[in-house]
């Protein structure tokens, strides 16, 4: 029940930012897509080989990150901890699932009529009011 409501909470809150970030107009704006995207493309073995290897205890870039910087004499084993196991099950999840969230919810934002936005400008509401009361819901 923990990693399925972490995993849901987490893909929800990031794929709505995400979806908030392509749905601006900025310049890159398809490569940046490309790259938030990423995750959602890259086919599931290879993504798993990777994770595999973040994860692995003697050679795990996380582990060399954390010995190299000084912030542990040695990292933690990340799959043999049944609490790190969690965590870093839940990590990989979201890493995955995250882009599908990010699609969905930004074509949710995209059929929202660009006149809600200017009648609540209009109306004197601030940017953060326009998206609790035009865009969440």
């Amino acid at each position: 029940m923990v990693y399925t409501g972490a995993a849901t909470i987490a893909k929800l809150l990031g794929g709505l930012a995400m979806a908030l970030v392509m749905h601006q107009q900025f310049r890159a704006k398809n490569g940046i897509r490309a790259a938030l995207l990423l995750p959602w493309i890259v086919p599931t073995s290879l993504s798993t080989i990777a994770w595999m290897w973040i994860f692995d205890p003697t050679f795990s870039v996380i582990n060399w990150l954390l010995v190299h910087t000084g912030l542990m004499t040695m990292g933690p084993s990340w799959l043999g901890d049944a609490s790190l196991a969690t965590v870093s099950i839940i990590v990989a999840n979201v890493w995955r699932g995250l882009p599908f969230y990010a699609v969905t919810l930004l074509a949710a934002l995209q059929t929202i009529p660009q006149e809600l936005y200017e009648a609540a400008a209009i109306d004197g509401a601030t940017a953060r009011q326009r998206f609790i009361s035009v865009t969440l819901p």
